[in-house]
């Protein structure tokens, strides 16, 4: 559609189309359920019309959804909180679910960045043949490490333990 026209009869019904598909994320459809009913083929399809129509809506409005899925987030975690004061694993479970997706609703995982320096401060060096080497032998240490486990059904051996070495690197 990069080429079409911005008023092409597509380019119209795709952001209508768009445009419903946000109302019903905001109205607490899943992807899913938008997959579903606006008939996208995959769920990845929908999320990225209620991306697309988000980015088309001023900052004012977005705060609005934010705020919105926060209360409706919120109410959730609310109604869940009796039975997750009792004990009940399946509501506990759902509790954190709710608060994680709270924390994303506000943006609370801000991206963190980390710098890797080498000893002086500037560009880290790393030969990658004594990377890989040191790689290698850790690995073939491991599956030393495994004999006489079980294996599961398709061959692998069930359980293999990757152990730091001592020198710490």
């Amino acid at each position: 559609m990069s080429g079409e026209s911005k008023t092409s009869v597509r380019r119209i019904e795709a952001v209508e189309r768009e445009t419903r598909a946000l109302a019903l994320r905001k109205g607490g459809a899943t992807f899913e359920g938008i997959k579903e009913s606006l008939g996208y083929a995959d769920r990845s399809g929908a999320y990225r019309a209620v991306m697309a129509a988000l980015n088309r809506i001023p900052a004012a409005e977005v705060e609005d959804v934010r705020r919105i899925n926060g209360e409706r987030l919120n109410d959730y975690l609310l109604y869940l909180q009796g039975a997750v004061r009792r004990g009940d694993v399946g509501s506990i479970r759902a509790s954190i679910t709710i608060v994680q997706e709270l924390n994303k609703v506000f943006n609370v995982y801000a991206p963190q960045k980390v710098e890797v320096t080498g000893l002086d401060g500037g560009a880290l060096e790393v030969d990658a043949r004594v990377l890989l080497g040191q790689m290698m032998d850790r690995m073939e240490g491991n599956l030393a490490a495994t004999e006489g486990l079980p294996e599961s059904p398709n061959g692998y051996t069930e359980f293999i333990s990757i152990e730091p070495d001592s020198t710490g690197s």
